[in-house]
């Protein structure tokens, strides 16, 4: 998938032609390009985490989780698997510290 996520940020539609021209050293690099410094919707994803995670540290009051960008950021790799309870804990957590910034903010 990577070739496809290079190609599309070259902004190449011929992924299949682009690889078939690239040497697997060139092709290595780009991955370690990418890893120090990555690109497209996987850097996108990292801003929105970072940003997200700030908001919601912002929001709660003393003594709550303090949430990472990690926490937030989507798992492509592997399906999430949360139980029933698990979820609805995250759900509790996110309306909790929306009524608590209401609460502090005079619109409650």
């Amino acid at each position: 998938m990577f070739g496809y996520r290079l190609a599309m940020a070259l902004g190449n539609p011929y992924p299949e032609q682009m690889l078939a021209g690239m040497s697997i050293e060139t092709f290595r690099r780009w991955m370690e390009f990418d890893q120090v410094a990555p690109f497209g919707e996987q850097r996108a994803d990292l801003r929105m985490a970072i940003e997200t995670a700030h908001l919601l540290n912002a929001l709660q009051g003393k003594g709550g989780r303090r949430m990472k960008p990690a926490d937030i950021m989507p798992r492509f790799d592997r399906p999430a698997r949360q139980s029933g309870a698990e979820m609805n804990a995250v759900m509790k957590q996110f309306a909790d510290q929306f009524s608590a910034f209401e609460s502090n903010n005079g619109r409650h």
